[in-house]
C-alpha cells in the first residue's frame, strides 16, 4: 500500500472516528445510568478502550492517575475487608464505588482520545451538548431553585464552550458576565465568585504584553491573591443585601454561628476532619458507617455550631454509605490513603494546567471555569455530583508527550484561541 493511499485512508475514517467521539463524549456527560454505578458512557467507553487507552497513556501525569485510580480500588477492597469485623459491609456499595473512580479514569481516556481528532472546543461543545440533555427537571432541587440545582453549570460549560470555539475572546466575556448576573439573583453565592475568578484571570489574559513572561510559580500566586479578593469582596457584596435579603441573613448567620462563610455552609468540614482524626486509614468502598462513626461526625459538625440532629446526618450523610459533601472526604472513607494520594495527583494536574495556560497568555475561559470549579468541588462537594467537571478539567488538561507539543509550537496545556491552527499532529484547539 502507498503512502498516498494511506493517508487518504486515514483522512476518510476521521470524519467517522470524529462521530464516534463526538457521541461517546456526549453519552459520558449525559450520565445515564445502568446499575450499580455503571453508565452508559462507561459502557461506550469500555468499548473504545483499544483506541483510547494508547493515546491516553502517552499524555504526561496519565498512567501515574490510572496507577493511582488501580490502587484505589484495589485500597477500597482491602478496607472493606479489614473494617467488616466492626462495620456492616455491602458488596453493592463496593462496586458502585469502584465503578465511579474507574468510569473517571475511561471517561477521561475517551476526551483526550477526542482531543486527537478534533480541537479542543469542540470536545467542550459537546460536552457541554451532553450535560444540557442531561439535565433532570423533575428533580427535587431543580423545583426549589432551576437555575441553580440544574441549569447553571451545564450552561455555563456549554456557552463557554462555544464562546471558545467561536475564537473570539470578547464573546466569553459577555458569556460570563451573563453568568454573573445569572448566579448573583439566583442565589448561587459559589458560582458567583467562581464566575468572579474566571473573569478576572480572562481579562488579566488580555492585558497588553509586556515582553516578558512570569514564572507559574508567581501566576498561581496572582491567582491565589484573586481568589482571596473575589472571597472578601463576595462576602462585603452579600452582608451589604446586593444579592438579596435571603442571601445576607443567611450569610450573617453562618459567619455569627461558625466565623466564617465557608465552614457555616460547609459544616460536613466538621464531619470530615473528626472522622479523619476517629480513623485515620479509611473505612473501604463497601464500608457501612456505624453508630460511633455517626456519633463522632456529629461531634465534629457541632464544634461549628452547627445541630447535627435534625436527620440530615442520619438520612444523608450516612444514611446508605459514607457521603462527606466532599471529592476528598468520599475518596478518602472509600479508598483511604490511596484515595487522598488520587486527590492529590489530580490537583497537581489541574494546577499546571492552569498555571502554564495563564502564564503563556493561552488560557480559554471553558478551561479555567472547569479547573476552578473542580477545585471548589474537591472540598466541598460530593464526588458522585462532582465528577462531570473533574472528568472535562483533566480531560482537557492533561498534556500531549513533550515531542508532540513541540511539533505543534504551542504550549503542551491549552492552546490559544488567537494563534493559527496548528499541524495535526495532536489536534488542540488554536483559537
Amino acid at each position: 500500500m502507498s503512502s498516498d493511499r494511506g493517508t487518504t485512508v486515514a483522512s476518510a475514517a476521521h470524519p467517522a472516528l470524529r462521530a464516534v467521539a463526538a457521541v461517546a463524549i456526549v453519552l459520558i456527560a449525559f450520565r445515564e445510568p445502568v446499575q450499580q454505578g455503571l453508565e452508559v458512557g462507561h459502557v461506550a467507553a469500555v468499548l473504545l478502550a483499544p483506541v483510547w487507552i494508547p493515546a491516553f497513556l502517552r499524555h504526561r501525569g496519565a498512567p501515574v492517575l490510572a496507577g493511582l485510580v488501580v490502587l484505589s480500588v484495589v485500597a477500597g477492597a482491602w478496607l472493606t475487608a479489614s473494617s467488616s469485623a466492626d462495620h456492616a459491609t455491602s458488596s453493592t456499595e463496593g462496586v458502585s464505588a469502584s465503578v465511579l473512580v474507574l468510569g473517571v479514569l475511561a471517561s477521561v481516556g475517551v476526551i483526550v482520545w477526542a482531543r486527537t481528532l478534533m480541537r479542543d472546543a469542540s470536545v467542550a461543545v459537546w460536552f457541554g451538548v451532553g450535560m444540557v440533555v442531561g439535565i433532570n427537571p423533575g428533580s427535587t432541587l431543580f423545583s426549589t431553585n432551576p437555575w441553580k440545582f440544574g441549569l447553571s453549570v451545564p450552561l455555563a460549560v456549554l456557552l463557554l464552550a462555544l464562546a471558545w470555539r467561536s475564537g473570539r475572546r470578547w464573546v466569553a466575556v459577555i458569556v460570563l458576565v451573563a453568568l454573573i448576573v445569572m448566579a448573583g439573583t439566583n442565589d448561587s453565592r459559589s458560582e458567583l465568585a467562581v464566575l468572579l475568578l474566571v473573569l478576572l484571570v480572562v481579562l488579566w489574559d488580555l492585558r497588553p504584553a509586556t515582553g516578558r513572561r512570569g514564572s507559574v510559580v508567581s501566576t498561581l500566586l496572582v491567582l491565589g491573591g484573586l481568589a482571596v479578593v473575589v472571597y472578601q469582596a463576595g462576602q462585603a457584596l452579600i452582608l451589604e443585601g446586593y444579592l438579596g435579603e435571603s442571601t445576607r441573613q443567611r450569610t450573617e448567620r453562618q459567619l455569627d454561628e461558625a466565623g466564617s462563610v465557608i465552614a457555616g455552609g460547609r459544616p460536613e468540614l466538621g464531619a470530615a476532619t473528626a472522622l479523619f482524626q476517629h480513623h485515620p486509614w479509611g473505612f473501604g468502598s463497601g464500608t457501612l458507617p456505624n453508630l460511633t462513626d455517626i456519633q463522632v461526625a456529629k461531634t465534629g459538625m457541632a464544634a461549628l455550631n452547627y445541630d447535627p440532629d435534625n436527620g440530615y446526618v442520619e438520612n444523608y450523610l450516612f444514611g446508605s454509605s459514607f457521603e462527606l459533601h466532599s471529592v476528598l472526604g468520599d475518596l478518602w472513607t472509600r479508598f483511604g490513603w490511596a484515595g487522598i494520594l488520587l486527590t492529590i495527583a489530580i490537583l497537581v494536574v489541574l494546577v499546571a494546567a492552569a498555571g502554564t495556560a495563564v502564564t503563556h497568555r493561552m488560557a480559554a475561559a471553558l478551561l479555567v471555569y472547569v479547573v476552578v470549579k473542580s477545585l471548589w468541588n474537591i472540598p466541598f462537594s460530593p464526588l458522585f455530583s462532582a465528577v462531570p467537571l473533574l472528568v472535562l478539567a483533566l480531560g482537557l488538561s492533561l498534556a500531549p508527550p513533550a515531542r508532540q507539543a513541540a511539533v505543534g509550537h504551542r504550549s503542551p496545556r491549552v492552546s490559544a484561541d488567537r494563534t493559527r491552527p496548528a499541524r495535526r499532529t495532536h489536534v488542540r484547539d488554536a483559537r
